[in-house]
């Protein structure tokens, strides 16, 4: 899976690529080469990574790391596989797909790359989209949400999020503008 993140955070913009390839190593563990690129600089990692979520060893610019270092060099590395499961963990997805605010914009079938996906755009009824808690507030100017499926996989995946706007917590304002994409599958 490719996952592309491009936008600006604290004034800061990024575009960065990120390419995860999984293969069961043994009935133990999983291997995982990953591929993060941006600004023309290019790092491959390779992790062993048990079962249970634990990085045993990470291989990355040419040195060979074991825990916790590889559990550090994993979280990095796999930020934005981390991203995705976060935005398609079923009570988040929920809140965002079944707000009042947004409706369904379209439903069909697209291709990522050449697996073929059903997908689900959501978009705000109205804009400026505004969230309230209690204590924080967002503020968005351009909100989409892509969600999809993939025929015989279970799960839902993010597909595209992209947002431009503001949010507020603590009497802190921070301006958000940043887009989300996975531009290749591949089912296995």
């Amino acid at each position: 899976m490719e996952i592309h993140f491009n936008g600006t955070s604290g004034g800061n913009s990024f575009n960065i690529t990120e390419d995860y390839h999984v293969f069961l190593y043994s009935t133990t563990g999983y291997k995982v080469n990953v591929s993060l690129s941006s600004g023309g600089t290019v790092i491959n990692y390779e992790f062993f990574i048990l079962k249970n979520g634990t990085a045993l060893w990470a291989f990355y610019n040419g040195s060979n790391q074991t825990a916790p270092y590889a559990s550090f060099a994993l979280l990095s590395a796999m930020s934005g596989y981390l991203f995705e499961n976060i935005f398609t963990d079923p009570a988040t997805l929920a809140q965002i797909t079944s707000s009042t605010l947004v409706h369904v914009v379209n439903q069909g079938t697209i291709n990522v790359n050449m697996t073929s996906v059903y997908a689900t755009t959501y978009a705000p009824i109205m804009l400026p989209l505004v969230f309230q808690t209690c204590d924080s507030s967002a503020s968005f100017t351009n909100f989409l949400v892509q969600t999809g499926t993939v025929t015989g996989k279970p799960g839902v995946l993010l597909i595209k999020l992209e947002i431009n706007g503001s949010f507020t917590s603590g009497g802190v304002s921070q301006n958000l503008n940043f887009e989300v994409q996975i531009t290749s599958l591949k089912k296995t």
